[in-house]
């Protein structure tokens, strides 16, 4: 069928969007080549693990632009794996931050690694979700809809973010006397907040209207620009706060 306006609209901006993160992800790589820092791989997982959730509606848009398909578990399948991916990197490697607290790393591992496992099982193993067409006439975009215990964790990941990563950055940056350290921070923090409310007003809203459509990539966007710069600070940044 046809792409009707709304999808070629979210289809361009969801794109976009994962190429910039993709992108991040790969010059992330290539840093850690370098250095061989675990936490700087695990940094690289965020920025491919990130946008991920928008590859299903992507690929749909560009195989339809060709006249092709994919398969309807698609999406799903790509899901299942990012959300705990992105929630595990993130929260382990903001425990690096208790530096005097050995043993939060553990914690961190313990409160996202179970659910994310148990996540993935529900979704590859059990299947015991459901895949319909979205309220919206001509879109090619599907409605996946999950189990009571699927909802749970999802917020439960989604409370870890604003719960955990968030207040530790914005909590460092204020304890810290180092400028450089409190702009990482800020700009870690400020991107959690963007990725949250972009990410929340994208799975729980049905937009019809493009404005709103490219107001929520937009702001995935800066999410991950700001991460970048809060992850791997450029040169010059940081020779402007030595």
């Amino acid at each position: 069928m046809a792409l009707s306006n709304i999808d070629m609209i979210t289809g361009i901006s969801s794109l976009v969007m994962l190429l910039l993160g993709y992108g991040l992800g790969i010059k992330t790589l290539t840093i850690w080549m370098q250095k061989k820092a675990n936490i700087i791989l695990l940094t690289a997982l965020l920025f491919f693990a990130l946008p991920t959730p928008w590859l299903e509606f992507t690929l749909r848009f560009i195989f339809e632009l060709f006249g092709g398909e994919i398969g309807d578990t698609f999406g799903m399948f790509v899901f299942a794996w990012s959300i705990p991916t992105l929630v595990t990197s993130w929260v382990y490697i903001t425990s690096s931050l208790y530096k005097n607290q050995e043993w939060f790393k553990y914690v961190a591992l313990g409160i996202t690694v179970i659910p994310g496992i148990i996540f993935i099982v529900s979704i590859y193993f059990l299947q015991d979700w459901t895949v319909t067409d979205v309220a919206i006439d001509d879109s090619i975009a599907m409605n996946y809809e999950y189990t009571t215990l699927e909802q749970i964790i999802i917020y439960y990941f989604g409370a870890l973010g604003i719960g955990i990563v968030f207040p530790s950055y914005v909590y460092f940056s204020n304890k810290s006397e180092d400028k450089l350290f409190k702009f990482k921070s800020r700009m870690i923090a400020f991107s959690v907040l963007l990725f949250t409310i972009a990410g929340i007003g994208d799975a729980t809203i049905t937009f019809t209207d493009a404005f709103y459509i490219v107001v929520l990539r937009v702001l995935l966007m800066i999410s991950l620009i700001l991460l970048y710069l809060g992850y791997n600070t450029p040169i010059k940044i940081k020779n402007r706060y030595s």
